[in-house]
């Protein structure tokens, strides 16, 4: 999983490891290609975006203008959005599968993790 939405505790509560060493949006803006590098090479199963949180724009700058080159190729290898909850997924083409295990699918609230197939 990459977390797009700035909320770096998401990674512990459900027991996902980052593929990049950024945690927060801001602090990719000046590694955007090492974070390119870094999906390509450790490919994570999806994508979470929350494109109207809070969060997302704690100066009032989107990831979106903060990180364009990294939410391109996030939009051309993860092109499926599928909505769960308040929040947004990104998925990859073909994915068919589970994000969380059952043990943890309580840790967002309303969220139905259990995707259809493609």
């Amino acid at each position: 999983m990459l977390d797009l939405s700035n909320r770096p505790a998401l990674y512990f509560f459900l027991d996902r490891v980052n593929p990049t060493r950024f945690y927060q949006v801001p602090m990719m803006e000046f590694f955007q290609d090492e974070v390119i590098a870094d999906l390509k090479r450790n490919p994570p199963a999806c994508v979470l975006l929350r494109p109207e949180s809070p969060a997302d724009a704690p100066d009032g700058r989107s990831s979106e203008s903060r990180i364009p080159r990294v939410r391109a190729y996030v939009a051309e290898h993860f092109p499926r959005t599928v909505r769960a909850g308040g929040n947004v997924l990104a998925l990859p083409p073909g994915y068919s599968g589970r994000l969380l295990s059952p043990q943890l699918t309580h840790l967002l609230p309303s969220t139905p993790l259990h995707l259809p197939q493609a």
